[in-house]
């Protein structure tokens, strides 16, 4: 995770310079990709939905040596990470490393922004997921395979587990899989028809669960599985509420 913290910083930073930006300003100023939108737009013509082709216009393919890199920020790591004990940990286990692969960090950070605004788009098109379902459902769930194929291709923040997990739902009927947790993954969710819950649940116990049980590679009850998997139901999620709208009234 931390890693990954300091990969898409430096990413911003070398496309920040690459896209005409002043290196004291750039060391001083950005320090996530989003910073650098202002000036995509500015060169492409648009923000987030630019970001790719700017990625890839101005980041190579491969990895970045720590020698590289401070040759193109004019500074020494060590002092731009200076007091971040974390921060220098991840340099010394870089440069064992050979270097870092920016430009797939930053590739993933920019398609996947897109794909979440792709997705919402979509979800705006109606108010109920009734009208036109299987269309807009399947279109959902190609966003999230084509989010955990960045996520386990070009973010590395997957593992064999979670990939056989995807996989073996998909073959058990889910629209769309992905990995998602705090951070790092850890859990998947898959798209499934509430219709097909129940049996799709049923397969997955049948494809992923069962076999590793047998092997002995997990140690769940199989016939009590409902902390480790279960049916959900989309929602509006946290939002701002105006009590005095709620009311009918002025405070």
């Amino acid at each position: 995770y931390n890693m990954r913290v300091v990969e898409c910083k430096l990413a911003a930073m070398i496309l920040a310079i690459s896209l005409g930006g002043e290196k004291s300003r750039v060391l001083s100023d950005i320090k996530i990709l989003k910073d650098v939108e202002p000036a995509i737009a500015e060169r492409f013509g648009g923000g987030t939905e630019k970001g790719a082709e700017a990625v890839k216009a101005h980041l190579h393919e491969g990895r970045y040596t720590l020698e590289e890199i401070e040759g193109i920020l004019g500074t020494s790591l060590q002092k731009l990470f200076e007091g971040n004990a974390m921060s220098l940990k991840v340099l010394e286990a870089g440069r064992e490393d050979g270097g870092f692969l920016l430009q797939n960090r930053a590739l993933h950070v920019f398609e996947e922004a897109q794909r979440v605004r792709q997705f919402k788009a979509i979800c705006d098109t109606s108010s109920s997921c009734a009208e036109g379902s299987d269309d807009k459902l399947r279109a959902l769930g190609s966003f999230m395979d084509d989010s955990h194929a960045s996520c386990s291709n070009l973010f590395e923040c997957s593992c064999p587990e979670l990939n056989q997990l995807v996989e073996a739902a998909k073959s058990s009927g889910a629209l769309g899989a992905r990995l998602t947790g705090a951070g790092w993954g850890g859990c998947c969710v898959f798209l499934v028809q509430e219709s097909h819950a129940e049996p799709f649940m049923s397969a997955l116990k049948d494809t992923y669960y069962a076999p590793r049980m047998k092997a002995g590679l997990l140690q769940v009850d199989l016939d009590n599985m409902g902390h480790v998997l279960f049916a959900s139901k989309p929602s509006a999620g946290a939002a701002v509420l105006q009590v005095p709208d709620l009311l009918g009234s002025a405070p």
